[in-house]
């Protein structure tokens, strides 16, 4: 175990006992499943290798550090996460530092949910446990992401981020692996998702360079994805100028079609946004039209689908004005906001992931502040992936959330080395 540890901050009997029903005397670490208890020596024994450990370290210089909390609550149920003795043993120890505070309390809620389930016989809950990249044009073989419920992609421009979500989202939105299939593209791809609960799985996409993909679940082909997932990708920071109007654009960017986007936008407009004040979908008027749908004096309106727009009011200045007129920042705010109610408005049949590519998002903290609660909101019903905007300056609130953290790099030699975990400081 690392640093040292007060008797104050060890949990009592009473604690690791609850810890351990509440796991179903199992190990916690997804895929594991080992059973912690057995018969003992005697007839009348039993034996355990559980191990309750701690998700804040109890030692001073622990894994994941103390996170300000106090040595009662350090010792509290909550800071519990059941284990195996293998696993626990790693865990409580400086490798511990792969098990970041935001994974191991999201396994420890998955875990108690599978048991919850175990137990009335009514599953609820699938989740992405690990991304494994065998082999990919960017990153060093046998690269694996463990994603918790709001895992952030951190580092510098180039080192692969974009590519991440856009695999990721490819398992429902193939047109992504485009320009992964081209036979110009640098080498293949093999990756696998792993997927925990309900359906539980292995999903494999395969590329060879130049050619088409192949998917399989569980090792047996498939025809087209297997991937019992949806997935809402936001990539663009405002609406494509070339959409017919806002409706469709808003469509278009998200893969759906209008009468999605207006059936959520009434959501999006009476949701509890400190950011809108209203969001409304309007018709446009004559006097909108571009030249070239402008009817003549005298001829009837021509042949044309009706145009919509999105117009915003704003709390700032009291703005009220069509969304394509206001700034970057403000667009992808209202993208972001379509994006959520979206992911919430899919979770309700099928299990969803929201991708938020946010590299190059100008956030100030406010802003930021604005977002993160928007995403913790939204990983109340799906697990979301973000990369991070204006790399490391919003470090210490993604801390405070206790989100799931990693910097991708790039070594000396120019190559993709992989990702690093980050430990909350």
């Amino acid at each position: 175990m690392s640093g040292t540890r007060s008797k104050d901050t060890e949990f009592t009997l009473k604690t690791r006992n609850t810890l351990a029903e509440r796991a179903g005397f199992e190990c916690s670490v997804p895929g594991c499943g080992k059973r912690t208890i057995g018969p003992g020596a005697d007839a009348d024994e039993t034996s355990s290798i559980g191990r309750a450990c701690h998700i804040y370290s109890a030692g001073v210089h622990g894994p994941r550090g103390r996170g300000g909390l106090t040595e009662e609550q350090l010792s509290d149920l909550e800071n519990g996460f059941w284990a195996c003795a293998d696993h626990g043993d790693i865990i409580d120890n400086n490798k511990g530092k792969e098990y970041p505070v935001g994974l191991l309390k999201y396994w420890k809620e998955l875990h108690e949910e599978k048991i919850r389930n175990l137990v009335s016989g009514l599953w609820k809950t699938t989740w992405i446990e690990e991304i494994h990249f065998h082999r990919s044009p960017l990153f060093v073989p046998d690269l694996r992401v463990k994603l918790g419920k709001v895992t952030v992609l951190s580092g510098q421009n180039g080192v692969g981020k974009s590519a991440v979500c856009e695999w990721v989202s490819a398992l429902r939105q193939p047109r992504l692996l485009d320009r992964w299939t081209r036979r110009n593209s640098r080498d293949g791809l093999d990756m696998t998702m792993k997927v925990g609960g309900k359906g539980g799985c292995a999903v494999a996409l395969s590329i060879e360079r130049g050619g088409p993909e192949h998917w399989r679940r569980d090792g047996v082909r498939q025809v087209s994805s297997p991937f019992a997932f949806d997935v809402v990708y936001l990539h663009q920071r405002s609406i494509d100028s070339r959409s017919h109007d806002d409706v469709t654009g808003l469509a278009e960017a998200f893969g759906v079609d209008r009468a999605t986007i207006e059936g959520i936008s009434g959501a999006v407009s009476t949701g509890s946004s400190k950011r809108f004040r209203d969001m409304v979908i309007e018709d446009e008027t004559d006097d909108e039209y571009d030249d070239g749908d402008r009817p003549a004096e005298g001829q009837a309106p021509r042949d044309v689908a009706p145009r919509q727009r999105l117009v915003v009011e704003t709390y700032h200045r009291q703005e009220r004005r069509r969304l394509t007129t206001f700034g970057g920042g403000v667009q992808a705010e209202v993208l972001l906001a379509f994006a959520a109610e979206l992911a919430r408005h899919k979770s309700v049949d099928v299990p969803t992931v929201l991708v938020i590519d946010a590299g190059s998002w100008g956030l100030d903290s406010t802003t930021f502040r604005w977002v993160a609660d928007v995403i913790d909101d939204c990983s109340k019903c799906c697990q979301v992936i973000l990369i991070e905007p204006m790399c490391g300056k919003h470090r210490q609130e993604i801390d405070r959330r206790e989100w799931v953290q990693y910097v991708l790099s790039i070594n000396q030699d120019g190559q993709h080395a992989g990702l690093t975990t980050i430990t909350p400081r």
